[in-house]
């Protein structure tokens, strides 16, 4: 995995520097380590959805501004890689999903 399929590393990154935070600060108040945080950010390691969840907190991300910067994040991704048809495609099984409706209602309330 490098740089250019890593838009979670890549988000995670952004908002950590532009919160301020170095490594090893936001190792101090999410009490993983700085080194698993840095294998993310750079590709080395996947970087599950809950897991970013968790580190845009700790950079004092909103929840719900986190679901959609990561949604933002994955579908810029996605249009490198994709047709617009795939695309549309894609967007239509997304909003015909139960679990979508679910995620806007949380993050309506």
């Amino acid at each position: 995995m490098n740089k250019t399929n890593n838009p979670l590393g890549q988000l995670i990154q952004r908002v950590r520097n532009n919160a301020g935070l170095s490594l090893k600060d936001l190792e101090k108040i999410s009490k993983m380590k700085d080194s698993q945080v840095s294998r993310y950010e750079n590709g080395k390691t996947s970087l599950k959805e809950e897991t970013a969840l968790s580190l845009l907190k700790f950079c004092d991300i909103p929840h719900s501004e986190a679901i959609r910067m990561i949604a933002i994040a994955q579908i810029e991704y996605a249009r490198t890689k994709m047709t617009d048809e795939e695309i549309l495609k894609d967007a239509l099984e997304i909003i015909n999903d139960p679990k979508y409706s679910e995620l806007l209602n949380k993050i309506q309330e």
